[in-house]
């Protein structure tokens, strides 16, 4: 028993003719599974990029409260304690963002691995879709 394209072998060991409509059009079509990972993609990128956003907030803000209190304490002659008190103040406000900003870039690394896996399990991808969607 022979099987020509345009035809399924099922289950039962018979052979019915496919559909033409029913065949997924991968020449030059959209295909829907790929612009789904696409976007699935664009927003584990995205969530990495909030991610670096928000630590570089936290050793901003750390450190632009440190220098605010140096200044403040040549200024009114405090010394030490505004030096310290800064620099203190600036760590407590400054590590926690930072570490915002550290857990939400290892939630996209996650979504991305997840991505990953998914992508290259899928049996509605060919290997040069797999490429595209992950961007190799």
């Amino acid at each position: 028993m022979s099987v020509n394209s345009g035809q399924i072998l099922t289950v039962t060991g018979s052979i019915v003719q496919q559909n033409a409509a029913s065949a997924p059009s991968r020449a030059g079509g959209s295909n829907p599974v790929r612009n789904r990972y696409r976007d699935a993609y664009l927003v584990a990128r995205a969530t990495a990029a909030i991610g670096a956003v928000v630590k570089a907030v936290g050793i901003g803000l750390g450190c632009l409260i440190a220098i605010v209190a140096v200044i403040m304490g040549s200024q009114t002659g405090g010394g030490p304690q505004f030096f310290v008190g800064g620099l203190l103040l600036g760590v407590i406000v400054g590590i926690p963002i930072y570490v915002l900003g550290v857990l939400v870039s290892a939630h996209a690394q996650v979504l991305k691995a997840t991505l990953d896996t998914a992508v290259h399990s899928s049996p509605f991808l060919t290997k040069d879709e797999m490429a595209r969607v992950t961007s190799l």
